[in-house]
C-alpha cells in the first residue's frame, strides 16, 4: 500500500517536471521582458509545488502570470521560493501573439550567489 502511494508521488513529480521542461523549450524563442514578483510560496495542492505570481508590461498593457514548479520534497519548495522575493525583478518570456501567455524559466534569471543572500539575511546593514 505504501509503495503505491510513493509510486504515485514519483509519477506525478516526473510528469509535472517533464511538462515544465517541454514548455521551457517551446518558449525559448519568445521575447523577454522584466517583470516584478508579486508573491511567492507553496501552493495549496497535495503535491509540493512552488507558486510565484508576477506582473509584467508589454505594449503599455499590464499582464499577470503564475510560475509553478513541482518538487519531490516540501522543504525544497521553501528553499526555491526564497529566491523569488516580492517586489524584486524577474525575467518573463511572453508570447508575441498573445502577451497574456507567459513563462518564467529559471535559466533566464540572474540572481546573487546563495552565500550573499544568506549573509544579507543575517546582517540587515548590507
Amino acid at each position: 500500500m505504501l509503495l503505491g502511494w510513493y509510486l504515485d508521488e514519483i509519477i506525478v513529480f516526473l510528469l509535472r517536471t517533464l511538462f515544465r521542461l517541454i514548455r521551457d523549450r517551446n518558449t525559448k524563442t519568445w521575447p523577454r521582458v522584466e517583470g516584478e514578483i508579486h508573491a511567492s510560496g507553496r501552493s495549496i495542492s497535495f503535491y509540493p509545488t512552488a507558486e510565484i505570481t508576477y506582473m509584467y508590461s508589454v505594449n503599455d498593457g499590464r499582464h499577470f502570470g503564475t510560475h509553478e514548479r513541482a518538487f519531490f520534497f516540501r522543504n525544497s519548495v521553501e528553499e526555491y521560493t526564497k529566491g523569488f522575493i516580492p517586489n524584486s525583478k524577474v525575467t518573463i518570456r511572453y508570447s508575441a501573439d498573445d502577451p497574456d501567455k507567459s513563462f518564467v524559466s529559471v535559466h533566464d534569471q540572474v540572481a546573487p550567489p546563495l552565500w550573499a543572500t544568506r549573509y544579507r539575511e543575517e546582517d540587515p546593514r548590507i
